[in-house]
């Protein structure tokens, strides 16, 4: 939405907004837009181009887990907050994965006490990282969502844009 919405506005009208002091926290959400897709980096690029936006940084989560998300550090990477965690699993046998080997995310939290949405398995295919080694100096899991699992439904925040 930032980029329909915001920046191509903004470049067909040969503008800039001056929000250099300002942070914009996205979620990515090309599901159904994936035929207009940008990559992270030509996304910061064009927030710093046009928005004079240093600090930019996309964040992982789901509506289902309130008040759970991930988000991204200085290096690109998404940690888990303190009190929610992420599990990769072998699509096949669910099984925990190690760092380096992709499979489902399965995202858990200590937020969610009225409804079972402490632990949820996604359809979303990622990569844990690594624990406690991140470059930016943050502890805890940081992992990398590769896309959805193939035959996987549209769901989500972006599947509601028409």
């Amino acid at each position: 939405m930032v980029w329909q919405c915001l920046l191509e506005p903004l470049r067909e009208r040969g503008l800039q907004l001056p929000l250099t002091q300002g942070i914009l926290f996205h979620s990515g959400g090309w599901k159904k837009l994936q035929h207009l897709a940008v990559d992270n980096s030509a996304f910061k690029a064009r927030c710093r181009e046009q928005l004079g936006l240093g600090r930019v940084h996309n964040f992982y989560g789901m509506v289902e887990q309130v008040g759970s998300i991930f988000v991204e550090c200085e290096q690109g990477h998404l940690h888990a907050p303190v009190f929610a965690d992420v599990q990769v699993r072998d699509p096949l046998t669910h099984q925990p994965l190690g760092t380096g080997s992709p499979g489902l995310l399965q995202v858990l939290s200590a937020i969610p006490g009225s409804y079972p949405g402490h632990s949820l398995l996604s359809e979303d295919l990622g990569v844990l990282l690594g624990e406690d080694d991140c470059p930016c100096g943050r502890h805890g899991r940081y992992f990398h969502v590769a896309g959805r699992q193939h035959g996987a439904e549209v769901r989500g925040c972006s599947d509601t844009f028409q």
